[in-house]
């Protein structure tokens, strides 16, 4: 699968990337994990934290894949708003899931620093700059110069009159079940935000972060501790010995393992559809660095109550990055001639929000293949067909937060924790299979397509 197209932005952050090797030998391992991305880096670490032998096998290299086009938001509010989950699954699991969500940003944030900057003064910026932290770093709140994690708030506005009641509801929905959440009316937008908007709801706890750098990191520091890496090895076939699950490689070298993780993201609908995922394309831009003045109140994340949505935050050296405009073609052709007209609209609808912004160049524009699961939850846990193998798929416009719930689910899945009946419920890969009534609630409340 062809995952991007165009000039991102994050591999310029991070120009020469260690390297691995790739697999010469048979090996044997407590558990391999597939995917070199974030969900693998992620899976890869808290499993070796916990004393299992691991290995991680990527057929690219390192962070080449998804992650690469990933802009950087990180929320604990999802692309179903909290009331509307409620109405899908239940407050009990519509709520430990938003809780969750705050959870794994919390613990994101303590990994983020208890890394520090593993490249030293050996990485650079694309001006050939040593890589420190945030512009805002002195203020206290980056975290961790070598993922450029900063701690934001998120400003979430009504796209349209209409949508006054959505944005009356989800603060509702918010506040009642404890997340820090405060409402603006159109005068207090306009006020605070310079925006022309009626309604807006403004959450904390949020955070922006490079994923190329921080995805690297990880591995890094995995591979400096005892998780072997593998890059450019790809599975050619598998079977299983008994429960245990046996991997062949195209070069013909065998990996043994008493369980696997498969991390591959949307390219995992390439070998077997997962019932309720749906492939998209999504595309975004980022400006050249702009004088910080222009930038709005305190650099929070933004984004609309449309769907599929608007959203903006700026970087560590005060570009605007601005994404949207999702499309129904994943990949291909159809995706990729459209990477200049879709960023364009994006640039005028950025200026229409903030006309001071109207003379800012475009150095970056790309797409890439998108996915999102239709109950607004991603897809983890035991794979329904294959014994002691486990999936790690974070669809949905949260997939970093996912991927960290993911790690911690599947390590627990591996070590038989008790208490993850809740997680083989709601989580389960193929829930929307079986789950008829689910898929009913969903077609019945939700129409497709931008409001």
């Amino acid at each position: 699968m062809d995952l991007t197209t165009g000039k991102m932005l994050w591999q310029e952050s991070y120009k020469n990337p260690p390297v691995y090797p790739s697999l010469g030998e048979n090996i044997s391992c407590d558990v391999v994990v597939f995917g070199g991305g974030e969900a693998g880096a992620l899976c890869a670490y808290y499993l070796s934290e916990h004393g299992m032998d691991t290995v991680l096998v990527e057929k690219r290299k390192i962070a080449s894949g998804s992650t690469g086009a990933n802009t950087g938001l990180l929320q604990v509010s999802n692309d179903m708003p909290l009331h509307q989950m409620i109405d899908v699954h239940g407050q009990d699991d519509a709520v430990r899931f938003y809780r969750l969500c705050r959870t794994a940003l919390d613990d994101l944030e303590s990994l983020v620093r208890s890394l520090g900057n593993p490249f030293g003064n050996h990485a650079s910026d694309p001006d050939g700059d040593p890589v420190g932290g945030s512009l805002t770093e002195s203020a206290g709140e980056s975290v961790g110069s070598a993922s450029e994690f900063v701690r934001r708030e998120s400003l979430y506005f009504a796209s349209k009159a209409a949508d006054v009641k959505h944005i009356m509801d989800e603060y509702d929905s918010l506040s009642k079940h404890g997340f820090a959440v405060r409402k603006l009316n159109k005068q207090e937008l306009a006020d605070q935000y310079g925006l022309q908007k009626e309604a807006g709801l403004v959450t904390t706890g949020d955070a922006e972060f490079n994923p190329y750098r921080l995805t690297h990191a990880l591995v890094d520091h995995s591979a400096r501790k005892n998780v072997r890496v593998y890059e450019d090895t790809e599975v050619a076939s598998f079977h299983f010995r008994g429960q245990a699950p046996t991997f062949r490689t195209t070069q013909g070298n065998v990996i043994r393992a008493k369980q696997a993780v498969f991390c591959m993201g949307y390219e995992t609908q390439d070998y077997e559809k997962t019932p309720g995922a749906v492939l998209t394309s999504s595309y975004a831009m980022a400006t050249e660095p702009i004088e910080e003045s222009l930038l709005w109140k305190e650099r929070c994340l933004i984004w609309e109550t449309a769907r599929p949505y608007l959203y903006l935050r700026t970087t560590r050296d005060n570009r605007v990055i601005v994404g949207g405009l999702d499309g129904n073609a994943p990949y291909g052709r159809e995706r990729d001639e459209h990477v200049f007209d879709r960023t364009e609209q994006l640039y005028a609808e950025m200026v229409a929000l903030f006309p001071v912004l109207s003379g800012a160049r475009v150095d970056f524009r790309w797409a890439a293949t998108f996915g999102n699961s239709q109950d607004g939850v991603p897809f983890i846990g035991r794979h329904p067909a294959y014994p002691n193998c486990y999936l790690a798929l974070g669809y949905g416009g949260n997939g970093t937060v996912y991927y960290v719930i993911a790690a911690k689910v599947i390590r627990d899945m591996i070590r038989k924790a008790s208490n993850l009946a809740w997680a083989e419920a709601l989580l389960q890969p193929n829930r929307l299979r079986w789950d008829k009534a689910l898929v009913q609630k969903i077609e019945h409340l939700f129409t497709p397509g931008r409001s």
